[in-house]
């Protein structure tokens, strides 16, 4: 009779990537949130451009994924340091899409649109600033789960979802679409400065450990 047995766990010190990955799922029940409190105009407004930056996350997931080897290997912030350095373009050229879009907003949102959506321009154009603290919490996030710190920073990004979820359903409330997308964007700066803590505690100028 043929048996088999794992003798190793796959998923063993996974548990916070898991948690972190929860704190995404809370993240995505946004646009329920909205609609919820604000009905079917304020999500439609909203929705109508909400997705509009994501395609600037492509080039931050690059820079992550091709970096993130690099930064888990090293023992020191000088032998990683230039690896990141040489593709530090690419979350760069997002932020500077980010503020373009800023600038564009006006224009893109009547031409592709139509008048109907004017509502929409400031709810872009502060989803855009957003992103820019997004794309280095995403950067951060990723290079302190490669140094083991994936405990602290997924309470850290869990946090953050469930305070963006209240602070979007108590604006949404008060100022529709565009009191969503100010809460949205506004939130992004409670990871930031908490992944940035972590960072700075971790000892740029050599990583010593492997957790939190």
């Amino acid at each position: 009779m043929l048996g088999w047995r794992i003798t190793v766990n796959p998923w063993r010190g996974s548990k916070y990537y898991g948690l972190a990955g929860v704190a995404g799922g809370i993240q995505s029940l946004e646009m329920q949130v909205i609609g919820g409190i604000g009905g079917s105009h304020t999500v439609g407004i909203f929705g109508a451009v909400n997705r509009w930056t994501q395609p600037l996350g492509l080039l931050t997931n690059a820079f992550s994924s091709a970096a993130v080897p690099f930064v888990a290997a090293a023992t020191t912030w000088q032998i990683a340091w230039p690896t990141i350095r040489r593709a530090l373009w690419l979350p760069l050229t997002a932020m500077g899409g980010a503020l373009l879009a800023v600038c564009l907003a006006p224009f893109a949102v009547p031409l592709l649109l139509g008048s109907d959506y004017d509502g929409a321009i400031p709810v872009l154009q502060l989803l855009a600033l957003g992103t820019i603290p997004g794309i280095a919490n995403q950067t951060l996030a990723v290079f302190l789960q490669a140094r083991g710190k994936d405990r602290i920073v997924s309470y850290i990004l869990f946090v953050a979802a469930v305070a963006q979820l209240a602070a979007v359903a108590s604006l949404t409330a008060v100022f529709g679409a565009v009191g969503a997308a100010l809460a949205s964007s506004s939130v992004q700066l409670l990871p930031l400065i908490g992944l940035t803590l972590v960072a700075l505690r971790s000892h740029p100028t050599r990583w010593k450990g492997r957790r939190a």
